[in-house]
């Protein structure tokens, strides 16, 4: 029999909501976590030339990584195989993924989409994109003369054009 104090009211939503976070803290959600944080994880460097995305895919073989860019979007796709001689019933605990996964990024500029390289090193995939000439930053210096274009003095001379 619930016991009520003075002062406390009874609440079917409080219960139902006691219950269901009871639910949630009995349940091993470690299994689905990898698919909400984005896999693989994703680092994006941008130098003077060239973006560098490096991309943690450990456990993944390089002949089933596939990687494209198109109108500014890279997309990583791939498939990570649990081990052979491991079956569902044979985890005590499974914090990896395995299965098809893709992400794709948008590029912030314009890259030069047929000179894009991708390398593999102890599980970190490397995906070079080389800027395009009109993204890459150019210097353009600025002459100073007292000279105008149009001979107006008052496009160079603020005392001319208060009066």
């Amino acid at each position: 029999m619930p016991v009520f104090r003075i002062g406390q009211h009874w609440s079917p939503f409080h219960d139902l909501e006691r219950q269901f976070d009871d639910l949630l803290r009995g349940m091993d959600l470690s299994l689905t976590t990898p698919r909400y944080r984005g896999f693989p994880q994703l680092r994006v460097l941008e130098f003077p030339e060239r973006y560098v995305v490096e991309a943690q895919v450990p456990g993944v073989d390089a002949e089933k990584i596939e990687v494209t860019t198109v109108s500014g979007t890279l997309t990583i796709r791939g498939e990570r195989v649990p081990p052979e001689e491991a079956t569902d019933q044979s985890f005590r605990r499974q914090e990896r993924f395995h299965g098809a996964w893709q992400r794709s990024v948008q590029i912030p500029d314009r890259v030069r989409e047929d000179e894009v390289t991708a390398e593999y090193i102890d599980g970190i995939l490397i995906i070079t994109l080389p800027k395009a000439v009109s993204s890459a930053a150019r210097h353009i210096p600025v002459k100073g003369s007292q000279a105008t274009l149009t001979g107006d003095p008052s496009m160079t001379d603020p005392e001319a054009s208060a009066e």
